[in-house]
């Protein structure tokens, strides 16, 4: 609740209502490392059945530094590595997270901040799924497809508009993933950041995430765009 209510506050500062920016579920990946769970780690805000797990067999996962836009304390973010091999399972590894929407009228949207490391894939794709099982991409914008295209260990914003998708919205087994695909047109994994001679992606690499938020459509907006100002802030 505290989160909903301190996201709620940076809206209205924004120029968005309180009440649109009501915080369906949310992973922050905080706390003492020693008592989360890295194969199943707990939402920080959400209905009872929500939950987190790595979508492929060979991955692992750990804690390491979160995206600076979560301020608090213990700020962490979920690692993920192992990886497929360079031409394999594309479109299979990531995290993916479930939050029951039963009871929600309103459009959707996914928000979260992701880190690739130098060596990791370039390119991930948000999957979604209505049935619990089966994720697709169907009326994503760009096929869900997310380029690092300032390269690795760079924090990207990400937005998920589901406005469009019917189903999203009261629906118990709804679902979503990100995971790593091929570069485009092809049939490998592109390396986060421009190889220099004989580079190439490893499984080895690492893709981090960080504030997983559902929230309603026009709140995703303005958190995007307040993400924008903050990270400028920063900067300077």
């Amino acid at each position: 609740m505290k989160n909903a209510l301190a996201i709620g506050a940076l809206l209205v500062s924004a120029g968005v209502s309180v009440a649109s920016a009501q915080v369906v579920a949310q992973w922050r990946f905080n706390g003492s490392i020693a008592g989360l769970n890295s194969s199943n780690p707990a939402a920080t805000v959400g209905p009872a059945g929500s939950a987190a797990s790595l979508s492929n067999t060979s991955l692992t996962a750990g804690f390491n530094t979160g995206s600076p836009l979560d301020t608090d304390a213990s700020n962490n973010g979920w690692n993920t590595t192992t990886y497929p091999a360079i031409g394999a399972a594309s479109g299979t590894a990531g995290p993916q997270f479930f939050v029951p929407t039963t009871g929600l009228s309103g459009p959707l949207s996914v928000t979260f901040e992701q880190r690739a490391s130098n060596s990791a894939s370039r390119f991930i794709q948000f999957q979604y799924t209505l049935d619990g099982t089966s994720f697709i991409t169907t009326s994503l914008a760009n096929d869900g497809v997310f380029e690092a295209t300032l390269g690795g260990d760079v924090w990207y914003s990400r937005s998920v508009d589901l406005s469009a998708i019917a189903g999203v919205a009261n629906n118990a087994n709804f679902g979503f993933r990100m995971v790593t695909i091929f570069a485009p047109g092809g049939t490998q994994y592109a390396r986060a950041t421009p190889p220099t001679g004989t580079q190439t992606y490893q499984p080895n690499g690492t893709m981090r995430y960080d504030l997983v938020t559902v929230v309603p459509t026009p709140a995703a907006a303005a958190l995007l765009g307040l993400g924008g100002l903050v990270a400028t802030r920063r900067r300077r």
